[in-house]
C-alpha cells in the first residue's frame, strides 16, 4: 500500500519543487504554504530505513554488496533530480526567513534527507556545498530562552511566542543534524564545523532548569520545563550518536567525552534520585561505546569516576539495547567484533 502511494505521491511532490523553482518572486508565507504541503507529502509517504547491522559490519571482510530498490522508488527519484536547486533554494530560504519562521524549510530539508538517504545521497552533497550545515550551526548558536518560559508559554504573549520559537528553531535544527550525520557529506561537513565541539558549550544545555534540581523527577513529567529540556537535550545527545555512526568516528571520541563532561552535575543529580531516563540511557550508550571501541580514550573512561558511575548505573531503560556504531572501520577491529556480539 505504501509503495503504490509513494507512486501516486511522487508526481504531486515534483510539480510542488517545479512550482517552488519558478523563478517568480514569492512571499515569505507563500514559500511558507509550498514547505508545508510538500512536508504534508512526505510525512504520509514516511518509511523507516531499515538497516542489517550485522551485514553492514562485515561488509568489508566479505566485500558483499546488497541491493536497493531506492532506484525504483519514484519519491527518491523526483528528490535527486532536483537536488541541487533544491538544496540552493532552501539555503537561501534558511538565510533569508525571519528568525521564528527558518523551522519550516529546515524540517523540509531533514525531511528530504531522509529521502535521500535511500538513493545516492546527491542532495546531502549539495547541502553541504551550499552551506546548509553552516548555517544551522550558526542558527544553534544563536538560539537563547528560557526553559521555563517554554513550558508556559502562550500563544498570546509576544514574549513568550518569540520564546517558543526559539524552542523550535533548536529542536528542528537538531533533527536536521541528525539526519545530515548519516551521510559521509553531511558527516565530514559537521566534523569540520566542530557541532559537538558546540553542543558541550551551549549554555541553553549546560544551565538546565533549577527544576531540574530540586525535581529530578519532573525530567518524566510532561509540560514541565525539566521535561522539555530532558527531551531536548537527549535529542542533541541522539545528534552525537549519529556521529558514531561514520568510519571515521573515533575524531570524536574525545569531543563527545567533553559533552558528557559538561553534564556532569546534571547527570549526578539524576543518579542520585534514581532517575531512570533517557538522558542517562544515551549518556551510558555513548561512553560504553567509546569505552569498548577506542582503545585511546579507554583508559581515561576507566580513570574517570563519574564516567565509571554512569556506566554502572542501572538505567532499565525499555527501548532495545543496540550498538550505537554499525559502520566497520579497518582501524578499529574491537568496533566490528562488539557490533556483531553485543555485551
Amino acid at each position: 500500500m505504501t509503495s503504490e502511494l509513494r507512486k501516486f505521491i511522487a508526481p504531486l511532490l515534483t510539480s510542488l519543487i517545479e512550482l517552488l523553482l519558478q523563478p517568480k518572486e514569492k512571499n515569505v508565507d507563500a514559500k511558507i504554504c509550498i514547505y508545508r504541503t510538500m512536508r504534508l507529502l512526505l510525512r504520509n509517504v514516511f518509511e523507516n530505513i531499515q538497516t542489517d547491522s550485522s551485514i553492514d559490519s562485515v561488509g568489508w571482510v566479505l566485500d558483499g554488496k546488497r541491493e536497493s530498490g531506492a532506484a525504483a522508488d519514484a519519491v527518491v527519484n523526483s528528490v535527486e533530480s532536483m537536488s541541487e536547486d533544491v538544496a540552493r533554494h532552501l539555503a537561501t530560504s534558511i538565510t533569508d526567513f525571519p528568525p521564528l519562521r527558518k523551522t519550516i524549510p529546515i524540517l523540509l530539508a531533514s525531511d528530504l534527507l531522509h529521502e535521500d538517504l535511500k538513493g545516492s545521497k546527491r542532495l546531502s552533497s549539495t547541502m553541504s556545498k551550499c552551506g546548509i550545515p553552516r548555517l544551522l550551526c550558526e542558527l544553534l548558536v544563536s538560539v537563547d530562552f528560557d526553559w521555563s518560559e517554554v513550558a508556559t508559554a502562550r500563544t498570546q504573549n509576544l514574549q513568550r511566542r518569540e520564546c517558543l520559537g526559539q524552542y523550535h528553531l533548536l529542536t528542528s535544527v537538531l533533527i536536521s543534524f541528525a539526519r545530515f550525520a548519516k551521510t559521509e557529506h553531511g558527516w565530514n561537513a559537521l566534523s569540520e564545523l566542530s557541532l559537538v565541539e558546540i553542543i558541550s558549550q551551549l549554555p541553553i544545555f549546560t544551565k538546565p532548569p533549577k527544576q531540574v534540581f530540586i525535581e529530578p523527577a519532573t525530567v518524566k513529567k510532561p509540560g514541565t520545563s525539566a521535561h522539555i529540556y530532558a527531551t531536548t537535550l537527549d535529542l542533541a545527545l541522539h545528534v552525537c550518536k549519529q556521529m558514531c555512526t561514520n568510519t571515521k568516528w573515533k575524531k570524536q571520541s574525545e569531543k563527545i567525552l567533553c559533552v558528557i563532561r559538561s553534564l556532569r552535575e546534571l547527570l549526578q543529580q539524576l543518579i542520585r534520585a534514581n532517575i531512570q531516563c533517557e538522558i542517562l540511557t544515551s549518556a551510558q550508550e555513548l561512553i560504553k561505546e567509546i569505552s569498548i571501541n577506542d582503545e585511546a580514550v579507554a583508559a581515561e573512561v576507566e580513570a574517570d569516576e563519574s564516567l565509571q558511575q554512569l556506566m554502572d548505573f542501572d538505567t532499565k531503560s525499555t527501548r532495545s539495547a543496540q550498538p550505537i556504531n554499525v559502520n566497520s572501520s579497518f582501524a578499529a577491529p574491537r568496533q566490528l567484533f562488539s557490533t556483531l556480539i553485543p555485551a
